[in-house]
């Protein structure tokens, strides 16, 4: 570090590897900074009721058939005005549904595993590869923040 700060102070050009080093260690900087997890909700009446019946039991093993059906919608008109409603697709929404509910379900005390299987999971490693995947974070690292 001092080196740094002798060249910087006298205007030395940086080696090569130190911008190296630099550039790296700055790219895990950002990556390591969260992205909120926002989820749009519909605005066609019944779709929004059918949906938020369906997220306050996220276990749920609905299948995008049943839910289209429950919209009185067939399946491809029911994934359309979803994805022109909401900006994402039926599938996407139900996993950011899930993953709100589990921070819900951790930040009231259940552990990553107990959280898993209450959301309908085979395995608590599915819902810790989903929390990475949305987050970048693990679910109980997220979850104390």
């Amino acid at each position: 570090m001092e080196r740094w700060g002798e060249e910087a102070e006298h205007g030395l050009p940086k080696r090569m590897l130190d911008s190296h080093r630099l550039a790296v260690l700055l790219d895990e900087m950002a990556r390591s900074i969260a992205q909120p997890v926002i989820l749009p909700i519909p605005t066609h009446q019944v779709m929004r009721q059918v949906m938020s019946d369906w997220s306050m039991e996220c276990d749920e093993r609905a299948s995008l058939d049943e839910l289209a059906s429950r919209c009185r919608m067939s399946r491809r008109t029911f994934t359309r005005h979803f994805r022109e409603e909401t900006g994402l697709s039926p599938g996407v929404w139900m996993q950011t549904a899930r993953l709100l509910r589990g921070y819900s379900l951790m930040a009231s005390g259940a552990s990553v595993t107990e959280t898993a299987f209450m959301l309908g999971y085979d395995s608590a490693t599915s819902f810790f590869n989903l929390c990475r995947r949305f987050t970048g974070m693990n679910p109980s690292d997220f979850a104390r923040k």
